[in-house]
């Protein structure tokens, strides 16, 4: 019997549901911020690791923010009253996380013989690049925070632009950023981030705005078959053993025609109860593993030396671990405490009692 054919979903969950939760696309989200850990282990330890490419998790993750986003709130962003509300849930979102991975950042850098200027430290405490100093990123406490502030900002862009954001200008979108990137790549020998050059902040751009828009377009007009969400991961984790930098053709393949079909495939497919505690926990930990994971593992260098396998394990079991305690005791706390100050603020007390469960994205 031929397999059925899903619609990827357009609609938002009905229900007691949770906006913008879809279980299987949670599961590639866990597996793409692991990958990123492994990236960063094997670079501060010296070595290049097995998964070179897993850079690329970063254009994954903007492509899966425009999905799920467009899939939660682009019904409730044709009214116009709804976006200051949008903007706000956002940076609630997203914000607390990325605090403190600037604190364990503070902690971290002098601990490893770095210094950073108190503007440098106050900038990163709000998600802001610090000024651009010879040989140092734009994210001095957290380098990883330059993607979410890049997060934040292309979410609130696309907030104000939803209700117009049509087919073909999202293609046009698109195709610019792919050939953007092509340049960017071509040009640097790597994957663009914060760099004083144009093309180099181009290609930033291009990294950020093209996949997300794609991950709108995917959600709104794609319709593919159902996959097993295992035989996505595993594909997912294959295009991270490309070297970016060597390969800017293949990196723009990867991420506009590879990526946009593992999304839209895992989305229409249904997780099994075998898995579904995995994915469930996968997705749970996966915003907080990435937004900390760097300060802790330049913490636990020196308490886990060497590079063999039992310090790998045993510093990946950390980063999780944390991850979890960061997301259920402070992540979740801290952003149910803000959004009832903002209900507090935009709506009147007699509707307090009608909130929906909280938003997730």
């Amino acid at each position: 019997m031929p397999e059925a054919q899903h619609p990827v979903p357009r609609d938002r969950p009905a229900g007691n549901a949770p906006a913008g939760h879809i279980v299987s696309l949670d599961g590639l989200r866990g597996v793409a911020a692991l990958a990123v850990v492994s990236l960063h282990y094997a670079s501060l330890h010296g070595y290049v690791g097995i998964l070179p490419g897993a850079t690329l998790a970063v254009d994954f993750f903007f492509m899966l923010s425009g999905f799920v986003l467009s899939f939660a709130y682009t019904a409730r962003l044709n009214d116009r009253a709804f976006l200051p509300r949008f903007m706000m849930l956002r940076v609630i979102r997203l914000w607390p996380l990325m605090t403190l991975g600037a604190v364990l950042g503070l902690i971290a850098l002098p601990l490893g013989g770095e210094s950073y200027h108190a503007s440098s430290m106050a900038l990163n405490f709000f998600g802001l690049p610090t000024p651009f100093e010879p040989g140092r990123g734009a994210y001095l406490l957290n380098p990883p925070a330059w993607s979410l502030s890049c997060e934040l900002a292309v979410s609130i862009a696309f907030g104000m632009v939803a209700p117009f954001l049509g087919r073909v200008v999202g293609l046009i979108l698109a195709g610019l950023s792919a050939v953007l990137l092509y340049l960017a790549i071509s040009s640097a020998g790597t994957m663009p981030v914060f760099e004083k050059s144009v093309l180099g902040m181009a290609g930033l751009a291009a990294r950020t705005v093209g996949p997300f828009v794609i991950g709108v377009l995917l959600q709104r007009h794609v319709r593919l078959r159902a996959v097993n969400p295992e035989v996505v991961a595993v594909v997912l984790l294959a295009t991270f053993a490309v070297t970016p930098g060597t390969a800017p053709l293949t990196v723009v393949a990867i991420v506009y025609l590879v990526y946009p079909a593992l999304i839209a495939c895992a989305a229409a497919s249904p997780v099994t109860q075998r898995i579904m505690p995995l994915a469930r926990f996968s997705g749970f930990i996966s915003f907080p593993v990435y937004a900390v994971h760097f300060p802790l593992l330049l913490l636990l260098r020196p308490l886990l030396p060497g590079t063999g396998l039992p310090a790998y394990i045993a510093t990946m079991a950390i980063v999780v671990a944390v991850a979890w305690c960061a997301g259920t005791w402070f992540d979740e706390p801290v952003r149910k405490w803000m959004r009832v100050q903002l209900d507090r603020l935009s709506r009147p007390r007699q509707n307090l009692a009608a909130e929906t469960a909280p938003e997730k994205g």
